[in-house]
């Protein structure tokens, strides 16, 4: 009757570390394409502000650089918590 029940609880232990394993993988995958999606959305970003700035609109472009630049530092700030 003990084996079974050391049986038992092995496996099922090993079963929840086996979905563990399957979940941090899983947030893992999740946190890397949000880092891809962001660092898109900063090098489109920073195109614009240089496209804007040789075409002479100097003040769009500090906007949305500064925009940016603003959204960055929060975004890493807030992730911290």
């Amino acid at each position: 009757m003990a084996e079974l029940d050391l049986a038992h609880r092995r496996s099922s232990e090993t079963s929840i570390i086996n979905t563990q394993a399957v979940i941090e993988n899983n947030r893992h995958k999740e946190v890397l394409r949000g880092q891809n999606y962001a660092m898109a959305a900063t090098v489109i970003s920073f195109a614009a502000t240089i496209t804007a700035t040789i075409f002479g609109f100097e003040k769009i472009a500090m906007a949305v650089g500064t925009s940016t630049v603003i959204g960055l530092v929060t975004a890493f700030v807030a992730g911290r918590k």
